[in-house]
């Protein structure tokens, strides 16, 4: 093999490998959401302790109290911070919030002590609605929690209604 064709055969190698990383498509990304939570120092307003991830905000003019997670003085975040939640929260497997596909199987509680760089399923039931995020912690001080989150997809497909197939009476 002469220079020029064993010049040009490493150049088809090295075309051939860049083109395959340029020729990658890139995973979209989900949209993500960054929260920080403050350390509730007291039992007046939530401010920026609590977070609503049904109304994706903290701003108590848009939740009115209808928070989903509070970050309280004892150093947990606890989940179930409204009257009548049933809400739960269970560690996840992953490093990431793409790596998390599903709600763990066990695991789940009230509150956790957040962990940098852990992943968590919060399942959301209150008396008026029901909902799954995933959450990514970011960051933990003894003042705040920081955070990323994103909606989990539902695990199955709801299905459709029989067809109704008389007329009703009207009421």
């Amino acid at each position: 093999m002469n220079t020029i064709d064993r010049h040009a055969a490493v150049c088809v190698v090295l075309v051939s490998l860049i083109g395959v990383t340029l020729v990658q498509q890139p995973q979209p990304s989900e949209p993500v959401t960054k929260v920080t939570l403050t350390k509730r120092l007291d039992n007046g307003a939530y401010k920026t302790a609590a977070y609503s991830f049904r109304y994706a905000s903290q701003d108590l003019a848009v939740h009115r109290n209808h928070v989903d997670v509070v970050y309280e003085l004892c150093g947990s975040v606890h989940v179930a911070a409204q009257p009548g939640a049933k809400s739960t929260i269970a560690r996840a497997e992953g490093k990431t919030l793409r790596d998390v596909k599903t709600a763990p199987a066990k695991g789940w509680e009230e509150r956790i002590v957040p962990e940098k760089g852990a992943c968590y399923v919060l399942s959301i039931d209150t008396d008026e609605s029901r909902m799954r995020v995933k959450l990514l912690v970011t960051d933990v001080s003894d003042k705040a929690v920081k955070f990323e989150w994103a909606q989990l997809p539902p695990q199955s497909e709801p299905g459709t209604k029989g067809q109704c197939g008389a007329p009703h009476d009207a009421k």
